[in-house]
């Protein structure tokens, strides 16, 4: 058996536990990322994609180092209570300075009734009620100051399909962050964007 061909396959490793204790034994072996059990398609489809489009060698191990960014402000829109807490105690590890809205209106008066620059980073829900995310994202970007333009809108969604991705984009949103939440991912995009 050839073994330099056995090493090019990418492994995923599915978990319904906590995984951040297990990152490093679980890279050092061999697992190139990460699912969250349940397993949702949308999430499986995102795995999938993001080994299958790119050479397998070029797939990079995540990081297993949590940064921390103390002193970042991250504003976190979500309907969900279950999905909310989820969220602020992944945020959380990493040292950030969290504010909540439960939908797209509140998330656009936060935003407009802060000062310039007070956010660093916003993860938008999409399926919201009385104001969805997309149409959330679309008014943060259109008020007049300078901070909006580039601040970076993370969206949140179950719906990790193409014309979802392409009207996130529309919508002045930077990433698409499938749910459930992903860990690994959501730290680089922190740390990405921050």
């Amino acid at each position: 058996m050839n073994i330099t061909r056995m090493t090019r396959i990418p492994l995923i490793l599915t978990t319904a536990y906590d995984i951040s204790g297990c990152m490093d034994d679980a890279i050092q072996a061999g697992v190139n990322d990460f699912i969250i059990k349940p397993v949702f398609r949308t999430s499986l489809i995102y795995k999938l994609k993001r080994f299958l489009d790119h050479d397998p060698q070029a797939a990079v191990p995540v990081s297993t180092q949590i940064k921390t960014h103390v002193g970042k402000r991250v504003l976190l829109v979500e309907d969900n209570a279950i999905n909310l807490e989820i969220a602020e105690e992944i945020l959380g590890r990493t040292g950030v300075e969290l504010e909540t809205a439960s939908n797209g209106k509140e998330a656009l008066e936060c935003v407009s009734q802060s000062a310039e620059g007070y956010y660093d980073i916003i993860f938008m829900d999409i399926q919201m009620p009385v104001m969805d995310g997309w149409t959330a994202s679309v008014k943060i970007r259109e008020l007049d100051r300078q901070d909006v333009r580039t601040i970076p809108i993370i969206a949140m969604t179950a719906n990790a399909f193409a014309d979802d991705r392409q009207k996130t984009t529309e919508s002045g949103m930077n990433e698409h962050l499938a749910k459930p939440i992903d860990i690994p991912q959501l730290y680089q995009i922190l740390d990405r964007f921050l």
